[in-house]
């Protein structure tokens, strides 16, 4: 059996300790709210900024004479579409994010033909690119597997695809807010531009 000493066997004794207790508790958890709401929040935005078709009906290339061929595969209506995907803060977006191992997958509606290129660049000044995301293209999807994403990376997709294409995604990042819009407000840069890189 415990035996508890006289004093604290007195009730306002102890609704004073659980008083103390539950301020610090509650101090504890504002100061981690507050702390919180000041760290900017990750965000991730996507953006189509250009979409082409290349056999367009109104300017007559349409109608057979002039045709569009992969591979040795003739495309009956090509497009040309660049999708981009940028890390809107300074804060890196680790591998360790993508929420159970999941891959960022971009869906268009229409079979990718070819990825044709992807560039990166420093969205924010144009200084060198750290680390360069990788994707890839099957069937009509592009998957990014779980991998860092450095803060204000751009990063520019530019696809041939067959059949004019729409944007379904899935993007199971933790603590990130993802974004799709037209395309992103460009910042101011110093330097000429030379710091992007191609693949």
């Amino acid at each position: 059996m415990v035996y508890l000493a006289e004093g604290w066997a007195d009730p306002s004794t102890l609704v004073a300790i659980a008083s103390v207790v539950a301020t610090v508790i509650i101090g504890a958890v504002a100061a981690a709210v507050t702390l919180r709401a000041a760290l900017p929040k990750r965000r991730l935005g996507f953006y189509v900024s250009k979409m082409t078709q290349l056999l367009s009906p109104s300017a007559g290339l349409s109608d057979g004479r002039l045709v569009v061929a992969y591979d040795g595969n003739v495309l009956v209506n090509p497009y040309i579409v660049e999708i981009q995907m940028l890390n809107q803060t300074g804060k890196d977006i680790p591998a360790s994010l993508f929420d159970s191992g999941a891959p960022i997958a971009l869906d268009l509606g229409v079979p990718i033909i070819k990825l044709i290129e992807t560039g990166w660049e420093d969205w924010n000044d144009g200084s060198p690119v750290r680390h360069t995301p990788q994707a890839t293209p099957s069937q009509s999807r592009l998957t990014m597997a779980p991998t860092l994403i450095p803060g204000h990376l751009m990063t520019t997709f530019t696809l041939l695809v067959e059949g004019e294409p729409g944007l379904e995604y899935a993007v199971p990042l933790i603590d990130v807010k993802v974004e799709f819009k037209d395309r992103p407000t460009r910042r101011r840069r110093s330097g000429d531009g030379t710091g992007m890189n191609h693949t």
